[in-house]
């Protein structure tokens, strides 16, 4: 039998209860009277906050005098404003009418700023050529040493410097031949119909285009000086005055300042019969194009400005002086080569690149038509041209004085000049490269006669040769050049004419004589190809000794 465990009330025992209840509730009561002692009151729209009020925030407040001032804003208007503006108010420069932090003003807006400008140039600024006293004159045949130029930007002649455009060429380039994938190539494209007889159609295509300007324009005189083996010193002359250098200081042309030559810039030309006697040939500058049978011209050969002259068994390209004649071409080779490797007579290809430069600068075959005949008093006295440089004559000067093409004096009009490279066995012209080796051409069969060729060779090399089986025209028909050949061994080539005869132009050769031939209507001419370095400054150049 389980026991129980329940207690029972009794009276004895349930006073005790009620005394033990009492006692807790006392103690509750005590504890929350003090509870009621800390608290604070919620005020209704109120919330408690730990920001306590200060003492010293309430002595801070009570500091502030009775009356105090409070200002009230009703609204903003700004000065260049018409009415007043209320609420969130944006206020920018413009509503008080002042200059944004970043702004720009008229030279006329800015008290007596003109006049202190007058005569002083900003550090930063750009003029037209024309805005600029005596600018053109002196830029006139001299380039900036760094920039750029475009096809439409050539004219006449003469780079424009202030149109650029697309096209980079520094002066550098020009002169090294050193052109990279970015730069841009200038191409013109001529067409020769051999079967076209009149000298004023035979030319058609891009005449005068681009390409041509630009080698055109990048030609120029110069004194140069031989100052090492196979080297010589150029200083450039002004395009329009050669009796002054490019900075327009004088130059002495008579030869205390070294010869006077004429330089072509590298360039390229590609010719290809397109069919029988019809040939496109393209002219390009600003570096080499893609494909092959590109012939390249310039850059390191210089052609004397005028006939030669002989002294001391030397050859000079000299003005002020007679050109010599009656001396044989044996002796003028030795002449130029006693000067120093690289010297030569003016050699065959110089004929072809000329020639061909004339045809694509003027569309016309016929040279004396264009640029004159020269006069009969032969030989002339070197340096009639001087004054004009590189300017060709017409025919309305060059009718009545030395001839000027290409700043070439006298490249016809005045004497014959022996070549240097040519020996002709019959039939066949052989001509000795700068490389040394020698290419054969076939010529017209012919005795002791003048012709006239309606066509020429032409080819890669651009040979200003008459065609075999090639009819004969006249002096106005065709080149309107004379071609004489004597058929016999061992004839050499004599170029141009005597006086202002019409059978002598720009492809006029005569191979009647042998290398031991002279006489008072023949001369010739002095060349040179090798290392070329340029002097910019005058005075560093004057002050060069030339071998």
């Amino acid at each position: 039998m389980a026991q129980n465990t329940e207690k029972l009330v009794t009276l004895s025992n349930l006073s005790d209860i009620v005394a033990e209840t009492k006692r807790i509730l006392k103690q509750v009561r005590a504890y929350i009277d003090k509870l009621v002692d800390t608290k604070v009151d919620k005020v209704a729209g109120k919330q408690l906050s730990t920001n306590d009020y200060t003492t010293t925030e309430k002595n801070k407040l009570a500091g502030i005098e009775d009356g105090a001032q409070k200002n009230t804003v009703t609204g903003i208007k700004g000065n260049t404003e018409s009415s007043y503006r209320t609420g969130n108010v944006n206020l920018t420069p413009a509503n008080i009418g002042a200059a944004a932090a970043s702004h720009t003003h008229a030279i006329a807006d800015v008290t007596d700023l003109q006049a202190a400008l007058n005569g002083k140039a900003a550090s930063s600024h750009t003029h037209a050529i024309s805005d600029v006293n005596n600018l053109q004159t002196t830029l006139d045949g001299k380039a900036a040493k760094s920039h750029e130029h475009s096809a439409n930007d050539i004219t006449s002649g003469t780079l424009s410097m202030e149109r650029i455009a697309d096209k980079s060429i520094t002066k550098e380039k020009l002169a090294d031949g050193i052109f990279t994938e970015t730069d841009k190539i200038l191409i013109s494209t001529i067409y020769i119909d051999q079967n076209i007889t009149d000298p004023a159609s035979m030319i058609s295509g891009d005449i005068n285009g681009a390409a041509i300007q630009a080698i055109r324009a990048n030609s120029h005189r110069y004194l140069g000086k031989y100052t090492a083996e196979n080297t010589m010193t150029l200083c450039q002359l002004l395009d329009a005055n050669s009796k002054l250098f490019h900075d327009r200081t004088a130059a002495d042309l008579t030869g205390s300042q070294g010869d006077v030559f004429m330089r072509l810039p590298i360039f390229y030309t590609q010719a290809t019969e397109i069919i029988s006697d019809l040939w496109q040939i393209k002219f390009a500058f600003g570096g080499r194009p893609e494909g092959d049978r590109w012939m390249q011209w310039g850059g390191n050969d210089l052609i004397g400005v005028y006939e030669a002259y002989h002294s001391s068994s030397k050859i000079f390209s000299r003005s002020g002086v007679t050109p010599s004649v009656n001396i044989t071409q044996a002796n003028f080779k030795t002449y130029a080569r006693n000067r120093g490797t690289g010297f030569t007579l003016v050699k065959h290809q110089h004929q072809n690149i000329m020639a061909f430069l004339f045809y694509a600068l003027y569309g016309n075959t016929n040279a004396q038509a264009i640029c004159g005949s020269g006069t009969d008093s032969y030989p002339k006295t070197a340096g009639a041209t001087n004054s004009i440089g590189m300017t060709d004559t017409t025919t309305a000067n060059g009718n009545s004085m030395s001839i000027n093409f290409w700043g070439l004096e006298n490249w016809w009009g005045d004497l014959y000049e022996w070549e240097d490279n040519v020996i002709f066995n019959p039939n066949i012209w052989n001509i000795t490269e700068d490389d040394g080796t020698t290419r054969q051409v076939a010529t017209i069969t012919n005795n002791y006669d003048w012709n006239y060729p309606q066509k020429l060779v032409i080819g890669d090399n651009l040979d200003t040769i008459m065609k075999p089986g090639s009819s004969s025209g006249s002096t106005s028909v065709g080149y309107c050049d004379g071609f004489f050949i004597f058929q016999s061994s061992s004839r050499v080539l004599i170029r141009s004419c005597y006086g202002s005869d019409a059978r002598g132009g720009l492809v006029c050769i005569n191979m009647y004589g042998d290398s031991s031939n002279a006489g008072p209507d023949s001369g010739s001419r002095l060349a040179f190809r090798g290392n070329i370095i340029e002097e910019e400054n005058t005075e560093t150049f004057k002050s060069l000794t030339a071998g």
